[in-house]
């Protein structure tokens, strides 16, 4: 068996889905205490602003939260240790809005989260999964992927397409998207996460570099129609 190979079969769990040899990759986490790093805009991402990412779990969870983006005293969209995922504040008692969906399914699976100053919804293969008002979000800190700073826990699987944009951005009819995301006026931080190799996954928009702990792998994966 070959490193890469070697390293799917680690991160995965023996998980067979999404994957791809055709240079698509994704961030595979399980390492103890490693997770990616990266700096918002000082203005953050506005009063209202839409995040997303897709996530696949390792099939071997650690029993505890799994954070996706965290950003510090901000917000924090996570899989919960019973598989379902939440959006909301990243506060000590983190509340928000969840989704009903068990997604330790060992398949590909698209969040969103959005925040229009008042509500949050979470989106799960573009099905609005659930809305929570008053949870008070906020679109600004420092912005970690896979990792929660403060509850000090990491994720477990992969995390592939992540973007941030101000604005709210549904999606558009109830399905998962088909192909990868596209950079757009509202834009602020976009990572594809296909470089494959090195420390940094390259930021669409400005060069905001997202710097990766050693331990986070880079996996070949590719999850546009994946079967669910």
């Amino acid at each position: 068996m070959d490193r890469r190979a070697g390293m799917v079969a680690m991160v995965l769990g023996g998980c067979a889905a999404g994957k791809s040899d055709s240079g698509s990759h994704a961030l595979g986490f399980g390492s103890a205490g490693a997770a990616a790093r990266a700096a918002l805009p000082a203005e953050g991402l506005g009063s209202a602003f839409t995040v997303s990412a897709w996530v696949e779990l390792d099939r071997s969870l650690p029993g505890t939260d799994l954070p996706v983006l965290v950003a510090e005293g901000g917000f924090a969209l996570w899989v919960a240790a019973d598989g379902l995922a939440w959006f909301g504040a990243d506060a000590a008692d983190a509340t928000g809005v969840y989704a009903p969906a068990d997604l330790r399914d060992g398949a590909p699976h698209h969040l969103i989260g959005l925040w229009d100053g008042d509500s949050a919804e979470l989106y799960v293969d573009g099905v609005l999964a659930g809305l929570h008002r008053g949870t008070g979000l906020a679109g600004a800190g420092a912005l970690t992927v896979g990792g929660w700073p403060r509850r000090g826990v990491v994720f477990a699987g992969l995390i592939d397409e992540i973007h941030l944009q101000t604005g709210l951005h549904a999606p558009e009819g109830e399905a998962p998207p088909v192909g990868p995301a596209s950079l757009g006026a509202d834009t602020v931080r976009l990572w594809a996460a296909d470089e494959g190799a090195g420390r940094f996954a390259r930021d669409a928009v400005e060069g905001a570099d997202l710097r990766l702990d050693a331990g986070v792998e880079w996996v070949p994966f590719n999850p546009f129609g994946a079967a669910r």
